[in-house]
């Protein structure tokens, strides 16, 4: 599988992880698509809005090494744009639809078929351009669960490339 091929299903998959899991929770979603800035669902509960950005990443390194960087959130990577740019927008879109701005960020393990998901609110980041998913930050993290078995994973989805995966 090409690697914007698998990063594109990866997404995907995370994308309707996290629907699954928000709506398992009570909230009623609405997926926003492909072109909506900075955020991938519409949520409410108890008649509050949000609007969630999730990010979905493999739990190892490509070298099979478990990752402990930050998940890029609100980041832009267009040169010439302020550093804070991307945030900027994402408050005033979410303040436009009178939402609340989310997160939930999913860690892959393709090889044992599971997902541990995580959730939180952007104004609670230091950080609003990154999701902190070292150890300890994932143990502070609210959770929808945890080493969660799904047969839809499947091992195209790994990044490892030195086992032959993918």
């Amino acid at each position: 599988m090409y690697e914007h091929r698998r990063k594109r299903a990866l997404g995907r998959f995370g994308e309707l992880v996290a629907l699954e899991n928000l709506t398992n929770n009570g909230y009623e979603c609405i997926h926003l698509g492909d072109h909506f800035r900075c955020f991938d669902i519409e949520a409410s509960k108890n008649e509050q809005k949000y609007l969630v950005s999730v990010k979905t990443r493999n739990h190892t390194t490509a070298k099979n090494d478990e990752k402990r960087d930050p998940y890029n959130l609100l980041y832009n990577k267009t040169k010439g744009s302020g550093v804070d740019a991307e945030v900027k927008i994402a408050d005033e879109i979410a303040r436009q639809r009178n939402a609340i701005p989310m997160w939930v960020a999913i860690r892959v393990d393709a090889v044992r078929k599971v997902y541990d998901i995580y959730w939180g609110f952007i104004s609670d980041l230091i950080n609003k351009k990154q999701i902190p998913m070292c150890p300890s930050d994932r143990r502070r993290h609210k959770k929808f669960g945890e080493n969660v078995f799904d047969p839809r994973i499947h091992a195209k989805l790994s990044n490892v490339r030195k086992l032959g995966i993918g």
